[in-house]
């Protein structure tokens, strides 16, 4: 027997697999024990406004030394052909640093941060890593978190290497 589900009951199942995915990874990261860095579990998810719904843009921030990271449970990229940027929701990255973003214009790669000033990622500059392959994929998902109970802890310790490679690199 199969179930129909409309565009917005599927949109609302997938934004739940992010937060149980974020939360999961929080509890991973928070497990590590590093002096020095602090997990944001507040915020941290796109919201809901009469024009869109930017809720599946779900990220972790943490801070070390002074910098900002995050584990962003979306990639967006710069397509080389057409300049247009596109976003893969539930694809897991790292990220390093904000940049705050002074135009007017609006993209869907623009969030606030903290202060509620708009924010936008720099795309394509290096800052952005995939955490590692699993097996013969190129990138870790959501749903791949939520099936497999050791990998949140093998992202956390994925970001924890990603944050002292960064580090020692400044």
């Amino acid at each position: 027997m199969y179930t129909t589900l409309t565009e917005r009951e599927i949109d609302e199942l997938k934004i739940s697999l992010l937060e149980a995915a974020k939360k999961k990874l929080i509890r991973a990261l928070k497990g590590l024990d590093i002096e020095g860095l602090t997990i944001h579990e507040r915020g941290g998810q796109g919201r809901k406004s009469i024009y869109n719904d930017r809720r599946m843009v779900i990220w972790i921030r943490c801070e070390y030394e002074g910098r900002e990271y995050w584990i962003t449970l979306f990639e967006s990229e710069i397509d080389p052909e057409s300049g247009n940027c596109h976003t893969q929701y539930g694809k897991i990255m790292f990220v390093k640093d904000l940049v705050k973003n002074y135009s007017s214009m609006s993209s869907p790669n623009q969030i606030c941060d903290r202060t509620g000033e708009s924010v936008f990622l720099r795309f394509e500059s290096g800052k952005w890593k995939t955490p590692f392959p699993l097996g013969d994929r190129e990138y870790v998902t959501a749903g791949d978190v939520m099936e497999n109970d050791t990998l949140a802890d093998e992202i956390a310790e994925a970001f924890a290497g990603f944050v002292k490679e960064q580090e020692d690199g400044v």
